[in-house]
């Protein structure tokens, strides 16, 4: 792929990112402003249901105010919670559970069954978090509620959350300003780790650096999965628990590999063997390898092995998800850890860029591990979510900036192979020259050396009076004397000595040709190299198309006149019908991408104030252009 796709690419991403980021802010100022103004909706207000009575087998009943977290319990132990509530005919109850098998009764009627065994999958042990609403009776008035809840396996305690009335209006709409927030920023997530990802395949396939934004974006996405699958307001949207629950597990189990992976193909360590001092021998135990790279090594092993024990049903998600909960912030926390060092210890110039966004995500991460987060970031693993979303953007803006001086000097290298390429053929053309030129040279010294012969020999005919002999022998002669004819094309020695050159191999390939070459051997301010890189390119290019033409039907005409200061040049050939044009660019037959005889006529032509134009019509290419001298 070129380095004009490649950076529309990389436009038409940021552009796209650019409008989500947009609408997802307006959703997200929307949701708090709805906050701020506490909107009476159309019948009801929120009104939270929070003074309960607790019954348990064997000990007294006793009030409890929710939300509240039961402790001293024992696995499939069943308590009661019982209240009332004042409804009218609008109402809806909205009950989330967090993990515990649920039977919620009003006036005795069974009205929602939630996490009972067999609607989950049978090796997650326990049910999934879920979150529904139920439909008061029609007839307003006190109801009476009784929710009876399970211990589930594994468990001694239960957590109960509040639990909220209100019509279905009042109830999304506070789903969404608790939780609009950390759905806004999943989203984020999980559309930086889409276009990261899709970069990073698309611009390594020219910038093989760039291969870590692949990796940066696996680890949003693992972010985004976690925190969008994690949400009250997903669960309510799309109400499959238990594949959300599995995702969100998923997601935050494997976040740590894939930032690992980044920060070692950034640092360049992979292959690196560790350097002497005892702060790096035990490293000396793992090869030559990295603390990053023992640590993806080790959090690999560590997903293969939870994923066995989990689908095996060994060992639920809940259980391993607190772990990992602490673990993934702790490997975030050895990462930055591990750049400091990088750069103060092993002044590693990879590493200073690195170091103030990571030094910031280290933060967050530790801000997890303590549970230290502003009261409207209040959601579990909130903190690392954000600190992801904020590490990645920052690594994304520096990422983007040095693939961008990548993609320059990729430009500048094309350029100076372009002029590499076109000196080659100078030189290839001046050899040729020099041998032609020797070679005629040679043949000249010969001629002279039996002119005097032959003059003899004449003589010798003409004293005899044998006229007729003497004439058969000058045309014996003249039929050993070179025709060079064919090799003074125009009067610029320069441009004269390429058009030999290439009408020799015109030729050679039994090509008719019909030259009329008109360039003098003053060119103004036009240098005779870059005339002669003109009409080699665009020769070689007529000899090229010929060649895939039927003997009997190739031709190749030049025609160039000057004109005042304008020097025009136009070259007709046949061809097979077959030319690669992409938005009215012609391409080379004989690479990937422009060819560069075409893109260095092109930038001749434009750096004397011309003009270039190909057509291909009949069976017939034609290259026309002018200069101005």
């Amino acid at each position: 792929m070129d380095e004009g796709r490649l950076r529309r690419v990389g436009m038409v991403a940021g552009v796209v990112y650019g409008i989500a980021f947009l609408f997802l802010c307006a959703i997200l100022i929307g949701s708090a402003l709805s906050l701020k103004s506490n909107v009476i909706y159309h019948w009801t207000e929120l009104r939270p249901v929070a003074n309960f009575t607790f019954a348990r087998e064997g000990q007294p009943d006793r009030d409890i105010v929710l939300p509240t977290t039961l402790s001293g319990l024992a696995p499939g132990e069943r308590i009661t919670l019982t209240s009332s509530v004042e409804t009218t005919i609008h109402d809806n109850l909205l009950i989330k559970t967090t993990g515990a098998p649920l039977r919620m009764y009003v006036a005795d009627n069974l009205y929602l069954s939630i996490g009972l065994e067999g609607t989950y999958p049978a090796f997650q042990k326990r049910p999934s978090p879920d979150i529904d609403t139920v439909a008061m009776p029609t007839e307003a008035g006190i109801q009476q509620l009784r929710f009876e809840y399970t211990v589930p396996y594994g468990a001694n305690s239960l957590d109960l959350p509040l639990v909220y009335v209100g019509d279905s209006q009042v109830l999304f709409a506070h789903l969404l300003t608790e939780n609009g927030l950390m759905f806004t920023i999943a989203v984020l997530l999980l559309l930086s780790g889409i276009v990261l990802v899709g970069l990073g395949l698309i611009v390594a396939s020219r910038v093989p650096a760039a291969h870590s934004f692949f990796w940066l974006g696996f680890a949003c996405l693992a972010t985004g999965l976690w925190a969008f699958c994690d949400n009250d307001l997903t669960l309510y949207l799309i109400p499959l628990p238990s594949l959300l629950y599995t995702f969100a597990c998923l997601g935050l189990f494997s976040l740590s590999i894939p930032f690992l992976k980044y920060g070692s193909l950034l640092l360049a360590l992979e292959g690196r063997p560790p350097t002497s001092g005892s702060a790096n021998r035990v490293l000396l135990l793992f090869g030559s390898r990295s603390l990053l790279d023992v640590l993806y090594t080790l959090m690999r092993l560590l997903l293969l092995v939870l994923l066995i024990l989990h689908l095996s049903g060994i060992v639920p998600f809940s259980q391993s998800a607190s772990l990992m909960q602490a673990l993934t912030p702790a490997t975030i926390a050895l990462f930055a850890a591990f750049v400091l060092f990088e750069h103060f210890g092993q002044h590693n110039p990879q590493a200073a860029r690195l170091v103030l966004p990571v030094v910031v995500f280290a933060l967050f991460a530790l801000a997890s591990i303590l549970d230290i987060v502003p009261k409207f970031f209040d959601f579990e693993g909130a903190a690392l979510q954000i600190g992801v979303l904020l590490f990645t953007f920052w690594m994304a803006f520096l990422g983007w900036g040095y693939v961008r001086d990548v993609f320059d000097e990729a430009d500048k290298s094309a350029a100076l192979e372009v002029e590499m390429d076109a000196m080659n053929r100078n030189l290839d053309m001046q050899r040729a020259l020099y041998h032609n030129l020797t070679q005629s040279t040679e043949e000249v010294r010969a001629l002279r050396h039996d002119l005097r012969h032959q003059l003899s020999a004449i003589r010798g005919y003409l004293q005899t009076d044998d006229v007729e002999g003497a004439l058969n022998y000058v045309e014996t002669i003249a039929d050993h004397i070179p025709d060079l004819a064919n090799k003074l094309l125009c009067d610029n020695f320069a441009v004269n000595a390429v058009a030999v050159h290439y009408l020799d191999q015109a030729l050679s390939a039994h090509i008719q040709t019909d030259i009329r070459l008109v360039v003098p051997v003053e060119l103004g301010r036009i240098p005779d190299n870059d005339m002669s890189i003109i009409v080699g390119n665009l020769f070689e290019n007529a000899i090229e198309a010929c060649l895939y033409v039927p003997e009997d039907r190739r031709f190749i005409r030049i025609r160039s006149t000057v004109t005042k200061n304008r020097l025009t040049l136009v070259i007709d050939n046949s061809f097979d019908g077959t030319c690669r044009v992409v938005k009215g660019v012609f391409y080379s037959r004989k690479r990937v991408g422009k060819g560069i005889g075409i893109s260095s006529v092109r930038a001749i032509v434009e750096k004397y104030d011309g003009a270039l134009k190909y057509e291909a019509a009949n069976g017939v290419f034609t290259a026309s252009l002018y200069v101005k001298m």
